[in-house]
């Protein structure tokens, strides 16, 4: 068995590995390279939106066949908005036969789901974790829908659940890439939420893994040297999904309601933002965004992924947004913007998972304001910053926007300020820190790097002043904010400059 850090390395190795090692097969009168007997380990199965360039895949019809998939659905009406060709393979243009919505949610009147949750609360190291959809009374028949996933099992082991997953037949192109991971790691979610667990890991077992002729060109073209866009920051243990089990019937339908207000072309902004449920939210904004980019309304589509909380997801829409029509004015710069930003709290996540609270343990004159001056006169050091010099200085610059930003959590504290949705504190751990991360978007072209770190220099003189004066915490967050948006500024302008050289 191989292993993957996420779906997107594992997709660029599986297919070096058919296109090279793969056997020509002629299957329905269809040509494809094809390995048997394969096993694929995805270790960060939450990592399901890092985009392979020339993949050309589509994230929002991933979202809508995943969601149309657990709430027990296999309607082509619904489907058919997101992918066009669903019908073709439908035996009577209504439905697919063998969807694996009802078999999932509703076979003979027994939900796999709720019976895996009741297993697993029970007797948590349960090896009776099973769901099956391949059913033998139906499916030994010809027709154009035979499920290609046959079972997965479900287990918890040492606090994190994992799933593993046979599949009789996997095209790697529409199959494996296209829906299953992502399908199968959102259920994954659910199931480590209802059953208090981290996501472990995602692991296939494939009896015939190809990659059907119409795709050897792109294959050719992936394998000509695209790479994942970025790996992921999200951890095995970081879940957005947080529906109880309870509510999942009226959540989902609260959740197909408003799609289809948006597929009617109205955005419903309020009833999004009221949605409760923070993956599933973020999963309306994108089909929002969608809507808004059909439109080629660029500002609008925009708007909509600002909504967004996981910066992947956001990265994932801009990406397809950049093969549309239009669709490059959802700026290129924005999306630099998005893989800078999710660098950035990777980087913090091991800092605080390495120091903890350090930082901030001797207060705001004690340690946060010496961890900043030490930061700026470092800058101060490289007086007119040359070209050998734009690397150590650009890393000086991301760990002083780091500290600026860790100082607005530690104010928004001292301030009293209300906690946003999904964050649960503002200085402890990193949630405060990543939703302020979310303000900065901009990757434009900035003024010089010398006047850059003037700013930053004059800011944190102000912030100094501040505390040492005493001024109100309105003042002190206000000087905070500057500081934050200097250091930011001076990190785009050093990236920017070290790209170009």
């Amino acid at each position: 068995m191989s292993s993957h850090r996420n779906q997107a390395t594992a997709f660029v190795d599986l297919l070096e590995r058919v296109m090279r090692r793969g056997e020509r097969t002629t299957v329905r009168g269809y040509e494809t390279r094809e390995l048997r007997h394969v096993g694929v380990q995805i270790e960060r199965p939450l990592e399901r939106y890092v985009p392979v360039p020339s993949r050309r895949g589509d994230v929002f019809a991933s979202i809508a066949e995943t969601v149309w998939v657990l709430a027990g659905r296999n309607d082509v009406d619904f489907l058919s908005e997101y992918l066009p060709r669903a019908g073709e393979f439908s035996d009577d243009g209504r439905t697919w036969r063998a969807g694996y919505g009802p078999r999932l949610r509703n076979w003979n009147g027994i939900d796999q789901l709720a019976e895996v949750v009741a297993i697993l609360s029970e007797e948590s190291t349960s090896r009776r974790g099973s769901i099956v959809l391949f059913d033998p009374a139906e499916d030994f028949q010809v027709s154009k829908d035979i499920p290609c996933t046959n079972w997965l099992n479900v287990s918890i082991r040492h606090g994190r659940l994992d799933i593993d997953v046979a599949v009789r037949s996997n095209d790697l192109f529409w199959g494996f890439s296209g829906i299953n991971v992502f399908e199968w790691s959102v259920m994954q979610e659910m199931l480590a939420f209802w059953l208090d667990s981290d996501v472990g890991g995602l692991a296939f077992w494939i009896s015939s893994l190809h990659v059907y002729e119409r795709h050897y060109a792109r294959a050719l073209e992936i394998m000509r040297g695209a790479q994942p866009i970025a790996l992921g920051v999200r951890t095995p243990a970081q879940r957005n999904f947080a529906t109880p089990f309870s509510e999942l019937e009226g959540t989902f339908s609260d959740w197909f309601a408003i799609e289809g207000m948006i597929r009617a072309g109205g955005i419903p902004a309020a009833e999004i933002r009221a949605f409760k449920d923070p993956l599933l939210r973020d999963f309306l904004w994108m089909l929002a965004a969608r809507k808004e980019q059909q439109r080629v309304d660029a500002d609008a589509a925009q708007a909509w992924l600002d909504e967004i909380t996981d910066p992947e997801l956001v990265r994932a829409a801009r990406e397809f947004f950049e093969r549309r029509p239009g669709g490059g004015a959802v700026h290129r710069a924005s999306a630099e913007g998005e893989i800078l930003k999710l660098e950035i709290a990777e980087l913090h996540r091991a800092k605080t998972s390495t120091y903890g609270d350090s930082w901030k343990r001797h207060g705001e004159v004690g340690s946060i304001l010496p961890n900043i001056d030490r930061k700026i006169d470092r800058l101060r050091n490289f007086d007119r910053i040359a070209p050998e010099d734009a690397e150590s200085a650009s890393d000086t610059a991301v760990d002083l926007f780091v500290y600026a930003l860790k100082y607005r959590t530690f104010l928004a504290e001292q301030q009293g300020l209300g906690l946003p949705h999904g964050v649960s504190r503002w200085s402890d751990g990193v949630e405060g820190f990543e939703y302020l991360l979310n303000e900065y978007d901009s990757f434009g072209p900035r003024e010089s790097s010398d006047r850059a770190v003037s700013d930053v220099m004059a800011a944190g003189a102000a912030v100094r002043t501040a505390v040492t004066k005493q001024l109100p915490i309105a003042d002190r967050v206000r000087l905070a904010e500057d500081l934050a948006a200097s250091a930011w500024d001076l990190v785009v302008v050093l990236l920017t400059r070290r790209s170009s050289t």
